[in-house]
């Protein structure tokens, strides 16, 4: 039947972080915003599906994950 194999849960959390500050001493209506982002922030291993060829030897084994490991990424946006 349809979907009758099932693979591994896939959990996966982003975290972004921004503060917002007025640049208004230096020039009216100036803005800055600063971006802290993790992806996978609690770098959990999600497993890739299994080998679903009836007929292979390596049938029902994962070779592969789904998603990276944690990743940073960091930003800066000044607006005028």
């Amino acid at each position: 039947p349809r979907n009758s194999f099932r693979g591994p849960d896939l959990v996966n959390t982003d975290i972004p972080l921004i503060k917002r500050v007025s640049m208004g001493g230096v020039r009216r209506g100036m803005n800055l915003e600063l971006r802290i982002e993790a992806f996978n922030a609690f770098n959990r291993v999600n497993l890739g599906v299994p080998n679903l060829n009836i007929a292979s030897a390596t049938f029902g084994r994962i070779g592969s994950t789904a998603t990276d490991a944690r990743e940073f990424q960091f930003g800066v946006k000044v607006s005028f």
